[in-house]
């Protein structure tokens, strides 16, 4: 008998330690799914073994990760759509506004000087020519956001010098009006794989933007020169008033600008760069902004070895 009872004192204290083994982890994981129900994707599981209860619980916690991971994508996503939606409305605003503006001072009759007149006819028709341009490269940032990285197929062989040669012909004009001269410093012989049109857009966009920001009797030098790795590195610089260390980040978000409170003295949409992001991001480089404020900014681009001709 007490031998017996011994047993079954035993076997009540073994039963209660192993159901608390089994048990406890089922409940947490009750708790853990719970938690997960009402969106807190943040608790996470003690996991202890390798049994199939430890699977179990080792694949909530991963469940949970992916998704908070999945939620705060979803909600920085929602915020750029947000914000875009903002940014298009204010933007599209401005030059529809001056538009009507002084299209209905023209058609009420308030203006009848001939030489009023025609002035802001000239505004109106470099407001219309602004509004096109901003929803052609609306269009083309869409295109570009959609499209996956560029493959062999669809590549042509790039003269690199030349297309910067060509770019820094066609800014020729601007260069003497806004007095700057530009200096191309491109070896002659490299060869990328790539897009010719957005090849053109790119350096397009970077020397455009260098001149912008230029001072006058400033330099902007433009360069293209294969690095020992075998990688080629394009590099635009001005010697404008430079990027503040905070906002380099950013200078490739859609809209935006440096100079918020002096945004309309700098012409421009504001989508230039992040076109140019995009152009870069689906011909597989990298980029990298060096400034200091006062000492100009340099854009350097790299485009890998396997890019190379």
């Amino acid at each position: 008998m007490i031998v017996g009872i011994i047993a079954i004192i035993f076997s009540l204290f073994l039963v209660k330690r192993l159901s608390g083994m089994i048990i406890r982890p089922v409940l947490d994981m009750k708790d853990n799914a719970q938690a997960m129900a009402a969106g807190d994707y943040s608790h996470r599981l003690q996991v202890h073994g390798d049994d199939e209860i430890a699977e179990l619980g080792n694949a909530l916690n991963s469940l949970g990760k992916d998704l908070g991971d999945y939620i705060a994508k979803m909600e920085r996503t929602e915020k750029i759509r947000r914000d875009f939606v903002a940014n298009v409305s204010h933007e599209l605003r401005t030059p529809i506004t001056i538009i009507r503006g002084y299209n209905e001072a023209i058609c009420d009759g308030m203006v009848t000087d001939t030489d009023l007149i025609q002035r802001y006819r000239g505004l109106i028709n470099e407001e219309t020519v602004r509004l096109e341009r901003m929803v052609r490269e609306l269009l083309d940032i869409s295109r570009l956001e959609s499209s996956d990285p560029l493959t062999v197929s669809n590549m042509d062989e790039l003269p690199l010098a030349g297309i910067i040669r060509n770019v820094a012909e066609k800014l020729s004009v601007r260069c003497v009006k806004n007095n700057v001269t530009i200096n191309v410093h491109a070896d002659d012989n490299i060869k990328i794989l790539g897009d010719g049109d957005q090849m053109v857009q790119l350096i397009m966009i970077l020397c455009d933007n260098a001149l912008k920001y230029s001072p006058e009797n400033g330099t902007v030098s433009v360069g293209a020169n294969k690095l020992d790795d075998g990688s080629v590195l394009v590099t635009v610089s001005d010697q404008g008033k430079g990027i503040p260390e905070e906002d380099i980040p950013f200078i490739w978000e859609r809209f935006y600008k440096v100079e918020k409170s002096h945004c309309r003295s700098v012409p421009g949409t504001g989508l230039g760069l992040a076109i140019a992001k995009e152009i870069i991001r689906v011909h597989g480089a990298s980029a990298e902004v060096i400034s200091k404020c006062g000492s100009g900014t340099t854009f350097e681009i790299k485009f890998p070895k396997d890019k190379v001709v």
